[in-house]
């Protein structure tokens, strides 16, 4: 009976072992689930992240592209606008040349072309501010210039000229001086006319 007795209770000891193994199995499974539960929303957060951050790194290249393309449109149009200016400056330029063309071929046909020439050099000069006739001819004493006395008086007068007409007034230390340009003498500084 013993050993009836014995096996008996080694079966419901079995039963029992089966039975806690059993309720460990469902533990560590419903520990594993809690786990997972508590992670979860750890999960999606992370899984939220990484979209977001795609979709903020997809709007940035989009973003850069537009400003690529708004830039190389605006480089044409910006190169547009010069070659069309350039080409205006060089019809403008070409429409001046040929009226000025015009105008100086009809002057020429109006007066003789020798003429016309000659009118134009003559301008020429006379804007250049180029003396063309000498202040002072010094020449024989047969009354068509004068003796040297004659240039070096006649240099003074018009050195002393300049320096009034520059405001200046009297050079110091001048021995004569001019009676107002009008006759061309020279008297003392301490002489009345």
């Amino acid at each position: 009976m013993k050993t009836l007795t014995d096996r008996k209770l080694a079966e419901q000891e079995k039963v029992t072992y089966d039975t806690q193994r059993a309720a460990q199995e469902v533990r560590k499974s419903l520990a594993q689930a809690q786990a997972q539960a508590d992670t979860q929303p750890s999960v999606v957060n992370a899984e939220r992240q990484v979209e977001i951050a795609t979709f903020e790194a997809q709007t940035r290249i989009r973003k850069a592209e537009g400003e690529a393309r708004s830039k190389q449109i605006n480089a044409e149009v910006d190169a547009r606008v010069l070659l069309l200016v350039g080409e205006a400056e060089g019809k403008k330029v070409t429409a001046v040349g040929n009226a000025e063309a015009e105008v100086l071929k009809r002057k020429g046909e109006a007066i003789n072309p020798g003429n016309y020439a000659t009118i134009e050099v003559a301008r020429a000069l006379a804007s250049s501010g180029m003396k063309l006739v000498p202040d002072v001819i010094a020449g024989g004493s047969n009354g068509n210039g004068g003796t040297l006395v004659d240039v070096l008086l006649a240099q003074l007068i018009t050195n002393k000229k300049e320096i009034v007409d520059r405001g200046g007034g009297e050079p110091k230390g001048s021995p004569l001086f001019l009676d107002g340009g009008l006759t061309g003498r020279f008297y003392p500084p301490n002489h009345t006319p």
